[in-house]
């Protein structure tokens, strides 16, 4: 037991020394590449895009798509996770290189290091009576040491715990701590908090907002080298596997996935950002910040002219006028306006029909009529309409003239575990026969007729042997399954009134949308770094919200290397600790992600979030229905 508990040990540490090999990246390099104006890479004429049909999805979603010479007999190697491929594109197999590393940071008692000073005589009294104390010009983290006798109450001598930053009054302790806060989605508040619970001498507000301002100057000069960089990731990715992807002016036309994200639920943020995450190589390529608000604008609604100076003075952070749904739609607009600066055009792009963005850009035609922007739908947020219009409909017929129940404890009624495996069902088609509008409409349809199919009135001809009971059965010539047995059966009645839905969710238009089967899912996650450091059940501003932003694109693109980076911008030296414990968080980040994609981890959490639900519908059975329904009580 002891020994399969060693190996167990040494696997674990092979495998981080793996992952830290694979991500030790180059800071030197990284600092060069980010901080140099970089001119885009020289494009040669090339062949317009082919008139082909675009690759089956399915391999575009699940396998490293090969390069334009490989034959069709190649075999399609397995994808790995979107952190390892992101990841993978800044990489370096080169070790770290020992760089100018400031020494490593730690908290200090200085009780502690008066003990030091034992036994060591005063150059003035001759008694060995030194200590080190805290003087009275401490101030934001930062401590003014002097070396006291207590004998003859001299201060021998004296400095400051932490330098200054170049050019500048501030301290390099205060900045790293403010931008270290800013990095995790701590405020001035919590850190008073912490100071508090430290026994610190904590940071004004106004110490706070001025190191806000001045970082979110440094990110403003950051940004564009971080996008720079993804995109010539972008772009040399689709020079070695699709060369045809340029047009004849050298300018990339690439499918990307867009969503915008508010600060604040209900529409009514005034703060809102959108990002566009090319598909291929999950990559953002492109961020906006919206802002409706501007602190010194409020103060002084009433001076006219105050305001106006203010404007023109540049630092007024309004740049947006509308309503706050209206964000997402500005975001588009000024990111495809400004795409072809970047040598690149957003032909196709996965949306989720919740905003007026694909109209907006049809009627704005960013790129002329001879290359019109065509619109994918997310699978994901298709597959919910199913769930949503099923729940509407159980709502619906309950408040028909003559009441009809289609939930409840009734045999094949319509509860909320068989809509949520009904929704599993119609992504499963979508995803599975994404290279044919009529095989995916059957597969949705297959899932519809097995689910109300009874042994007097089988109903499985569109049914795969690979997963349909009844035909499995048949096959083997075993007796076929009950409706008892079918996990998803709907009776005659559930059947009747949500055959129009179905009817609804396969219409040859909608399902044409979803060819590419491509999701938001990279938006959602890039939404939640970004509201991690900018937490929105608390009002920021815009330069905290665009610092979050900006922090939450360079880490999921670059992973902890572009934070550091960073750092280095801000007149912070990165010490030899702080990069470990950064790849070492790199590193954890694959080893999940990985172990998320697996075929097991999925299973298991499909398994989970069904006894869940069974779980929910019998305990809520016993208390007689739900008991909490928004105003049904």
């Amino acid at each position: 037991m002891k020994a399969r508990v060693i190996q167990r040990r040494k696997r674990r540490v092979t495998s981080q020394r793996n992952h830290l090999k694979m991500l030790a990246v180059s800071r030197d390099t990284l600092s060069l590449a980010v901080a140099a104006s970089v001119s885009p890479a020289p494009r040669s004429p090339t062949v317009p895009p082919s008139s082909s049909p675009a690759p089956s999805s399915s391999a575009s979603i699940f396998t490293t798509p090969l390069p334009s010479s490989s034959s069709a007999s190649d075999i399609l190697i397995p994808r790995p996770s979107a952190s390892k491929r992101k990841l993978g594109f800044f990489s370096s197999s080169s070790q770290i290189v020992n760089g100018d590393y400031k020494s490593s940071t730690v908290i200090v008692d200085l009780s502690a290091i008066s003990s030091l000073l034992d036994g060591i005589c005063c150059r003035d009294c001759g008694t060995a009576s030194l200590s080190i104390r805290n003087g009275p010009q401490s101030m934001a983290f930062v401590g003014s040491l002097e070396l006291w006798c207590s004998h003859c109450n001299a201060i021998i001598n004296k400095a400051d715990s932490s330098h200054r930053l170049p050019d500048s009054k501030s301290f390099e302790m205060s900045r790293r701590i403010v931008a270290s806060a800013l990095s995790i989605g701590v405020g001035h508040a919590s850190l008073q908090k912490f100071s508090e619970g430290m026994g610190m001498t904590g940071i004004t507000l106004n110490a706070f907002n001025s190191h806000v301002s001045s970082i979110y100057d440094k990110a403003t000069e950051y940004s564009p080298s971080v996008l720079r960089l993804s995109r010539e990731k972008v772009s040399e990715y689709f020079k070695t596997h699709h060369p045809d992807a340029f047009s004849q002016e050298g300018i990339l036309d690439v499918a990307v996935s867009y969503d915008g994200t508010w600060a604040k639920r209900g529409h009514t943020s005034k703060l809102g950002c959108a990002a566009i995450i090319e598909v291929m190589t999950g990559l953002v390529i492109d961020f906006h910040v919206m802002s409706l608000h501007c602190k010194f604008c409020s103060l002084h609604a009433q001076d006219t002219k105050a305001i106006e100076d203010h404007r023109i003075s540049g630092t007024c952070t309004i740049n947006y006028e509308g309503s706050s749904g209206g964000m997402e739609v500005e975001g588009a607009l000024v990111m495809w306006r400004r795409s072809q600066d970047h040598h690149m055009r957003y032909t196709r792009f996965v949306g989720d029909g919740d905003s007026k963005t694909f109209c907006a850009l049809t009627k704005e035609c960013p790129y002329g009529p001879d290359n019109p922007v065509e619109k994918e739908e997310c699978v994901n947020h298709v597959a919910k309409r199913l769930n949503s219009a099923l729940r509407n409909v159980i709502t619906k017929c309950k408040g028909l003239s003559v009441p009809v129940t289609l939930g409840g404890r009734v045999k094949g009624s319509l509860t909320q575990t068989k809509i949520g495996l009904l929704q599993r069902y119609y992504t499963r088609a979508v995803r599975g026969h994404n290279g044919s509008v009529k095989e995916m409409s059957d597969a949705i349809w297959a899932s519809y007729y097995h689910s109300i199919s009874t042994p007097d009135s089988p109903q499985h001809h569109l049914c795969a042997d690979t997963w349909c009971s009844y035909r499995k059965a048949i096959s083997a010539g075993d007796k076929p399954p009950t409706t008892s047995d079918q996990s998803t059966y709907l009776n005659e009645t559930v059947a009747k009134h949500v055959k129009s839905t179905y009817e609804r969710l396969t219409d040859p238009s909608l399902l044409g949308r979803c060819l590419l089967g491509s999701t938001q899912n990279a938006n959602e996650s890039l939404h939640a770094v970004i509201w991690a450091k900018c937490p929105n059940h608390l009002f920021c501003g815009f330069k905290r919200v665009f610092i979050s932003c900006m922090l939450a694109v360079g880490e999921f693109n670059m992973g902890s290397s572009a934070t550091h980076s960073f750092f280095s911008v801000l007149d912070i030296l990165p010490s030899s600790d702080r990069v470990c414990l950064g790849l070492k968080r790199d590193a954890r980040r694959i080893s999940g992600a990985e172990s998320a994609v697996t075929a097991v981890a999925k299973r298991r959490r499909e398994v989970r979030r069904v006894a869940q639900q069974k779980e929910q519908d019998r305990l809520e059975a016993i208390e007689g229905g739900p008991s909490y329904v928004p105003g049904g009580f």
